[in-house]
């Protein structure tokens, strides 16, 4: 039975130390040597926390802990409902590049007028570019022009976008403008003809390339993870709680 028990308290300390390393990873980590760096820091914070934990609350005798401990379980069942979409989110920050003349198989004129997420516009102006070869910024009406002025030019434009369930790029369109191509983080691409408008002269490109991808059993590893590290946070909350009241009583 003892064997039984540090089994499942080894697989929770992985599966927490494993799901707090895919909610850093899905922000910062780029590379394999930071995802292993950050797993194993978490393993070891977790292990950490388990034994400080039980030398922390050595002398602090409940009645019922394992009442106790599934109070925890039903708190951080009643947060991880209700926050289901923060704990494990289905999109996320990403970036696009539009890539205009040559490089999209033409050498037009292009504007991109407005951005649109989950229904707000947003000012181009507040938008984080990080990369602009060939465009330019015309703060009049707070767009982006990549203007063909030679035979052979071409324009990259790499822009930020926060994690939203959809993402329009409003392009101006009409006669006088060409193709733009779309390509996300993800390696997803499209091609956008801007000499098609609407009656409005204006071309809209719909897209999701924030969306996380993932399996329904990934989703459950990770619910999982991030139930254990729920639980053990309230109930070392309630411990520490416990604790104050028991001293507070003597």
């Amino acid at each position: 039975m003892k064997y039984i028990k540090q089994v499942i308290r080894a697989l929770a300390v992985v599966l927490a130390a494993g799901y707090l390393t895919w909610s850093v990873y899905r922000i910062t980590l780029n590379t394999t040597v930071q995802v292993v760096f950050v797993a194993c820091y978490f393993l070891a914070l977790c292990v950490g926390m388990a034994f400080l934990k039980k030398i922390l609350f050595k002398k602090t005798v409940r009645p019922n802990p394992v009442k106790d401990q599934l109070l925890a379980l039903a708190l951080a069942l009643i947060v991880s409902v209700f926050s289901v979409n923060y704990l494990i989110p289905e999109y996320q920050k990403t970036t696009l590049t539009i890539y205009a003349g040559e490089s999209a198989g033409q050498n037009q004129n292009l504007c991109l007028a407005r951005i649109v997420q989950d229904g707000q516009e947003k000012l181009l102006s507040d938008m984080g570019f990080t990369e602009s070869l060939n465009w330019t910024y015309n703060a009049e009406y707070d767009d982006m022009v990549f203007v063909a002025a030679e035979q052979g030019q071409t324009g990259r434009l790499t822009v930020e976008l926060p994690a939203a369930r959809s993402t329009q790029l409003i392009f101006a369109g009409g006669e006088g403008y060409g193709q733009a191509e779309i390509q996300w983080a993800d390696g997803t691409t499209a091609q956008v003809d801007c000499t098609k408008a609407d009656s409005e002269g204006r071309v809209i490109y719909e897209g999701t390339g924030g969306l996380i991808q993932m399996a329904l059993w990934e989703k459950a590893i990770l619910y999982v993870g991030a139930l254990i590290t729920l639980q053990f946070t309230i109930h070392f909350m309630l411990m520490f709680w416990w604790k104050s009241q028991k001293k507070q009583s003597q």
